[in-house]
């Protein structure tokens, strides 16, 4: 897949430009697992988010909830509050999607869990992604997703 724009990947949390998604993950990493005190796990993380790497640099939403998605009469949908809105690795719109369905029942009310199988095999479908590379992906996308959380925890008190 080509990159859909040229300008560096941006990471709220690093604050940081990346020229290239590996790099992106390299920092986010060593951002993320230095907060938790984690940097042991650094390999078995970078294992795990490699499939990301397939991924390309466009713009993201990089909020996409059910909140965010406005469905219209016509059966097609609009996003809404761009406010997040950056240069990111194209997978990562997906980390409010419970793809794994792990999430806890009642599932927090920004998860999209109706259709999520569905949704993601349509969007890698549409971008040629072969059905067998998805739970790779997936995974990536939720341990990024996971690694955030922690952070965001360790740093707000919540």
């Amino acid at each position: 897949m080509a990159n859909a724009v040229r300008n560096p990947l941006y990471s709220r949390y690093t604050d940081c430009e990346y020229r290239s998604i590996g790099e992106f993950l390299d920092g986010e990493v060593d951002y993320h697992l230095g907060i938790l005190g984690l940097h042991r796990q650094e390999k078995a993380c970078s294992d795990i988010l490699e499939p990301l790497n397939s991924g390309f640099t466009t713009y993201i939403h990089g909020d996409v909830h059910t909140g965010n998605i406005l469905r219209r009469p016509d059966g097609s949908f609009a996003l809404l509050d761009p406010e997040y809105l950056h240069v990111g690795c194209s997978y990562m719109d997906l980390d409010y999607i419970d793809w794994w369905g792990i999430e806890p029942d009642p599932a927090p009310w920004w998860i999209i869990r109706d259709h999520a199988r569905e949704s993601v095999a349509a969007y890698f479908s549409a971008l040629g992604v072969a059905a067998g590379e998805i739970p790779a992906v997936m995974k990536a996308v939720c341990l990024l997703g996971a690694l955030r959380s922690h952070t965001d925890s360790v740093r707000f008190g919540t």
